[in-house]
This record gives C-alpha cells, structure tokens and sequence, in this order.
C-alpha cells in the first residue's frame, strides 16, 4: 500500500488529485503521516477503523477540512449527501458518484412522463429520457 504513495505524492504535486484516501494498518498509518510531514503544503487527517486499521486521507488543505467536518463516523454511515462529496473530492467519476446517490437514496428513473409526480407532468419529455421523482419517505429511510 505504501508503495503507491510516492505515485500519489507526484498526482498531488502535478494537480491530478486534490484527496487520497489509504486504509491500512496502524503501523502503515504510522509510516505514511511521517513521510507526508516531510511534504510541505499536504493536510492529513487520520480516523480510526476499529483498533487495528486507520483511514488516512490526505491532499489539499480545503478539502481536508471538509472531510473532518464530514467523516465523523464510519464510512459507510455517511449520508447518500456527504458520501457523494467524499467521493467527488477523491475524484471519483462523476457519472458512477451520480449513479451511487441515485441509488443509496433509492430513487429510480421514470421510464416515461405518465409518472411524474407533478400534477401537470414536467412537460420536458423531449429533454429527458425519464423523471427522477421525490423519493418517499419510507423508501429513502430504507436505502
């Protein structure tokens, strides 16, 4: 794991990325936030996974502040909301983030506009392959 960092380092430095993310060992976390000390200008912040793994994310400092206003429990209980931000700022493409929203908030594309949840339809058939409705309460709570 380790091995990717000077990789990553370089992407950072060319602006490629602007976040990284590793989970690994505690030893390895250890390892990795000595050798990013010794980056000037690479924020870090490091969360606990259980006792024996650490996230550590690193990158631009704007966008390490924003990960520790957001991850602030473990990532899979993030929000549909703040995992579509986590995950765009650690450039992940931007259709498949999209995709995964859609789906975490359990949402499905109308096939046609006889569905639409607007009394008048939403009148833009030829503009859209379908509608993304209002989720139901019930069906967003159980994604």
């Amino acid at each position: 794991m380790t091995a990717l960092l000077p990789q990553y380092i370089y992407e950072y430095r060319k602006g490629v990325r602007r976040l990284f993310l590793f989970t690994m060992t505690v030893h390895e976390a250890h390892a990795v936030c000595r050798r990013l000390e010794r980056e000037t200008g690479i924020a870090v912040h490091v969360q606990a996974v259980g006792e024996s793994k650490r996230n550590v994310f690193f990158g631009r400092r704007a966008c390490i502040e924003v990960v520790r206003r957001i991850v602030d429990r473990p990532l899979c209980a993030l929000t549909p909301e703040e995992d579509f931000i986590i995950g765009t700022l650690l450039g992940y493409d931007a259709d498949q983030q999209c995709e995964r929203f859609v789906k975490r908030q359990g949402l499905a594309r109308r096939p046609d506009t006889d569905d639409c949840p607007l009394p008048e339809g939403c009148g833009r058939e030829a503009q859209l392959e379908g509608c993304i409705p209002a989720p139901a309460a019930d069906v967003a709570r159980a994604a």
